[in-house]
């Protein structure tokens, strides 16, 4: 798979690079548009201390980078979609898309996972 685009909401030098999160649009030779959040270390902690949590989880899968740099994500982006037919970058947009994962299509994912053990 090839990306065609890789692009973000606002404009990267709004971003915190070191403590934030932001949604990453990215076009593909599939035609579909993916949808992807990063993060950084440093933002997962800063939510914990905000929420007084001792964990992070149970929410959107989320790509954790040291940096939200243009160059990072894209490197990022684009090593997700090399990889296995883009299975990774299929991953975290299908595996979060609207927040939460689709229990139909987990089913249907499932399905097929035990029918390639009997075989």
């Amino acid at each position: 798979m090839k990306i065609i685009n890789i692009s973000i909401m606002y404009n990267w030098e709004d971003v915190d690079i070191e403590n934030d999160n932001i949604d990453v649009f990215v076009k593909a030779d599939d035609g579909y548009n993916y949808t992807l959040s990063f993060t950084t270390p440093k933002h997962l902690q800063f939510v914990m201390d905000n929420e007084r949590l001792e964990y992070y989880g149970s929410g959107y899968p989320l790509i954790i980078v040291n940096k939200l740099t243009q160059e990072i994500v894209e490197q990022t982006v684009k090593s997700f979609a090399e990889k296995a037919g883009g299975y990774w970058l299929k991953f975290y947009h299908f595996g979060g898309f609207m927040g939460y994962i689709d229990d139909i299509l987990f089913d249907q994912l499932k399905a097929k996972q035990v029918e390639r053990r009997k075989n």
